[in-house]
């Protein structure tokens, strides 16, 4: 006898439940946002525990049904809102204590096997990939945007190894037809100059469509930014992330790595003076030319340095490599200092509290505009 397992696609289980419910402690009571609601999983956790609310957002429409069920359960503990967490910052949250704010960035199954939604190469018929509040779909992308904008998006937010030989098929094909979901996937298998057995070879291509017309990458950036000025001091922002984009984002990679940092001023400054020599031909041209501080310091230090104005915030640090990065970055500039003296002002210390003073006050929204005009005017004395 042969048995078949049908996945149960009506039911969502979030990954990490546990884990995240030990790090936000709910038993303890408080305001929750939940920025990914999808099927309500965490949501409905947290709600199982007194004393507690959650305000739950999700731009895909759909997520409202599943809203309701639990809004019918729990009442006026439950406020459902059908946005993206990039619009954090536009609920009213003045009187609310928000104890913790989730992020779950996967997909669910039943988002992945919703044909209407065309998140997967096994889909048949037209490509969509919206999840909901969006501009433009991937069928859009796929058949208007010219080889070169194709093979950026391939390359940056798939990591895709034959961009370029994919966007430019893609270009071809669609001068004789629309592409459709099942034509992209051959195209893709037909593109590849080696197949990989372990993943699809529409994979990476998929996923970059999928980031690119919900504009995941700055939605993220955006509503780690928002979720900070809306959570309490002794907070928690938990993140669940499922590809390397997101962690790049969310984890500080390589805390023991060192670079020559250099305040952004000094580099201008330096590249303005370069100019104005290249003009008057007082310097060789056609040369590479170099500024750094000279000083070296890990990222960890750095980081630790612009954290310091910000009470109860701590680092989470991710030691392992990610891609390609140098572990030890060196940068001489001694040449410039050779041609025209260039070096920095002041020391890297001192550029580095003026910084974490300046995003202190830009947190608290309190003249970040007055203290950038003194840090230009102090430089250029």
């Amino acid at each position: 006898m042969i048995a078949t397992i049908i996945p149960d696609v009506r039911n969502h289980y979030p990954v990490l439940l546990s884990e995240i419910i030990s790090i936000i402690t709910p038993q303890y009571g408080g305001t929750f946002i939940d920025c990914t609601f999808g099927q309500g999983g965490y949501t409905k956790k947290i709600l199982n525990f007194p004393e507690t609310k959650v305000i739950a957002l999700d731009r895909d429409s759909e997520s409202s049904i599943k809203a309701q069920e639990l809004q019918n359960s729990f009442e006026d503990r439950l406020l459902f809102k059908n946005i993206k967490f990039s619009q954090l910052n536009n609920l009213k949250l003045k009187h609310e204590n928000i104890k913790a704010v989730i992020f779950d960035l996967g997909y669910s199954l039943n988002q992945i096997k919703d044909p209407k939604k065309g998140l997967s190469f096994d889909s048949i018929g037209e490509l969509n990939m919206k999840m909901g509040i969006n501009e433009f779909s991937a069928k859009e992308a796929i058949n208007q945007l010219d080889e070169k904008e194709l093979t950026k998006i391939f390359k940056y937010f798939g990591d895709e190894a034959d961009s370029k030989r994919i966007a430019h098929n893609i270009v071809e094909d669609r001068s004789k037809r629309e592409i459709t979901t099942e034509e992209l996937v051959r195209i893709i298998e037909s593109s590849k100059r080696k197949r990989n057995y372990k993943t699809h070879s529409a994979t990476k291509i998929f996923q970059a469509l999928r980031i690119f017309v919900n504009k995941e990458i700055s939605e993220l950036i955006y509503g780690l930014i928002n979720a900070a000025k809306v959570v309490k001091k002794d907070g928690v922002i938990a993140v669940v992330t499922f590809h390397s984009l997101e962690d790049k984002i969310v984890k500080l990679r390589m805390p023991n790595a060192t670079r020559p940092w250099t305040y952004v001023l000094d580099i201008v400054y330096g590249y303005l003076q370069l100019a104005a020599h290249l003009k008057q031909k007082t310097i060789p041209s056609g040369q590479s030319w170099n500024f750094a501080s000279g000083e070296i310091f890990t990222v960890k230090d750095i980081a630790e340095s612009l954290i310091t104005p910000f009470k109860d915030v701590s680092i989470i640090c991710d030691a392992t490599s990610i891609g390609k990065e140098v572990e030890q970055l060196q940068i001489s500039a001694d040449k410039v200092f050779k041609y025209f003296q260039w070096q920095p002002k002041k020391e890297i210390s001192v550029r580095l509290k003026q910084t974490a003073d300046w995003y202190k006050m830009q947190s608290l929204k309190t003249g970040s505009q007055s203290m950038s005009n003194i840090m230009l005017n102090e430089y250029l004395k």
